[in-house]
């Protein structure tokens, strides 16, 4: 004679039949890239939840690309702008000729305007103030839909 418990088993059955069917549509779109808007034509809006672990307030987008290395960072950064849509900017060609773009101390001791890093609009890569932060890039990209972008670019307009 076969006892039957107390117990129902339908939640179980129920949990292990969800979790069968979410690893068989997890394997069937595995292999599927769905298509997203790339940030150069899709510019966050301000108050927007962070993308992608970045900050932006509608007019700049900020992301801080950490790696093993500089060059890891840098390829990380190029990788990241081919991905939203910034493929066409200008950029350095390798790390090698990024670091050409890295003030020295003597020129950090003395800079009142000038950037550490890469500035093309409407693309920045700057190295780190920080000096500890060794193996860190900061992205800064601006919304090329604004009105006043060049001027916020150039950081001759604070006000928003």
């Amino acid at each position: 004679m076969i006892e039957q418990s107390s117990k129902p088993e339908s939640k179980k059955f129920r949990f292990g039949f969800f979790v069968l069917v979410g690893l068989f549509l997890n394997d069937i779109f595995a292999g599927i890239n769905f298509p997203t808007m790339p940030l150069r034509t899709d510019f966050p809006p301000a108050g927007n939840p962070s993308y992608l672990d970045g900050e932006c307030d509608g007019f700049v987008y900020k992301l801080v690309f950490g790696g093993t290395t500089l060059k890891n960072a840098y390829e990380m950064v190029c990788s990241f702008l081919d991905q939203e849509g910034y493929s066409d900017v200008p950029r350095p060609s390798d790390f090698k000729e990024m670091e050409l773009f890295r003030l020295n101390k003597k020129q950090l001791q003395l800079r009142l305007f000038e950037e550490n890093g890469y500035l093309h609009n409407p693309v920045k890569i700057l190295f780190p103030e920080n000096s500890r932060k060794k193996n860190e890039l900061i992205l800064f990209l601006y919304n090329e839909k604004v009105p006043d972008n060049l001027l916020r670019f150039h950081g001759k307009l604070d006000e928003k």
